[in-house]
């Protein structure tokens, strides 16, 4: 599945981010890239709508917490919203450790949350 973003007005304050897809290393930069232009100029809340996300690596995860940062900066904020059960899992694994570092590399990190939302997507088919 191809990965895109769309990037829309919801009401006064609040803009829906729409990715789908597979969010990791070959498509991280086409979000950061979509994304820049809003977080330079936008202070209100940017909502992360992941129902057609199927797939996030580290480097997808990057993007979102650079994204929070930059917005948090400039008094917004950003919400998620509609994770799928695997995109959930690596949401709660991460926040569950957040200061701690358990990987000797982004490919081990990116191995061990992929082995992780594959085993959630067998769950869905059970």
């Amino acid at each position: 599945m191809a990965f895109n973003v769309t990037i829309e007005d919801l009401r006064e304050g609040v803009k829906v981010v729409r990715p789908v897809g597979r969010l990791d290393t070959t498509t991280h930069a086409m979000l950061d890239t979509a994304l820049a232009p809003v977080v330079a100029d936008f202070s209100g809340t940017l909502l992360f709508s992941m129902t057609g996300l199927e797939f996030i690596s580290s480097a997808g995860l990057s993007v979102l917490f650079k994204t929070r940062k930059a917005m948090a900066k400039s008094g917004g904020r950003v919400v998620f919203a509609n994770l799928k059960p695997q995109i959930e899992k690596v949401f709660e694994i991460v926040k569950a450790l957040p200061d701690t570092n358990i990987f000797t590399s982004v490919e081990e990190a990116d191995s061990y949350l992929a082995a992780i939302q594959e085993k959630e997507i067998e769950k869905q088919g059970e």
